[in-house]
Formats: structure tokens, C-alpha cells, sequence
């Protein structure tokens, strides 16, 4: 199973860290294309639990959601509800389809 982590601030960050642990490649969507390049470069979030040390290998992330989407069999959704219709807004109904969700 192919996961994507919808957001890039703490709760997000930490899911990442104990699925790239576990060994699963993750889709990561983070909104900044500076905090995608500040992680490949040095392999951490600098916003967020910066002491948490990733292995890159196992990360894909993009700054478009709906490549995320695309490539996750399963969604986990750890975007604040305040910020959830600008997250998803370019999102259509068909792209959730088939898709399995686990909302923090």
C-alpha cells in the first residue's frame, strides 16, 4: 500500500517519520516548494519537529496535491481545519475515488 500524507505540519511530519521508519514510501504533499528542496537537502522539516531525521529515499513529495493523489492508495489527511478548502480546492470528486482515508 502506497500512502500520501496530505500537510506538512507537525502531526504530518510525525506520521511521515513512522511510516518512512517502518520502511514505506510515502507521498508527501507539503504546500512550499522551499520546505520540499530544505528537506531533500537536509533531510528534516525546518518548521516542524526539525529533530526528526528522514530518509529521503522513501519520500516523494510534491507541492501539487493532485499528484499525491494520484499516486496514494491511501490518503491520511493532517491539514488544520482552517486551512482544509484552500488545501483541497483544486481536488475534483473522481480524485478521491478508490481512495482510503484516515482523517487525524
Amino acid at each position: 500500500m502506497t500512502f500520501g500524507i496530505i500537510g506538512s505540519g507537525s502531526w504530518a511530519t510525525a506520521l511521515t517519520k513512522m511510516l518512512t521508519d517502518n520502511k514505506h514510501i510515502v507521498n508527501w504533499w507539503i504546500r512550499k516548494e522551499e520546505t520540499i528542496q530544505h528537506i531533500k537537502e537536509k533531510g528534516f522539516n525546518p518548521h516542524y519537529l526539525s529533530a526528526a531525521q528522514f530518509d529521503t529515499s522513501l519520500l516523494i513529495m510534491s507541492s501539487e496535491i493532485k499528484e499525491v493523489f494520484k499516486n496514494s492508495d491511501a490518503l491520511v489527511i493532517a491539514v488544520p481545519s482552517a486551512y482544509a478548502i484552500p488545501a483541497f480546492e483544486k481536488l475534483e470528486a473522481k480524485d478521491w475515488e478508490g481512495k482510503k482515508r484516515f482523517q487525524t
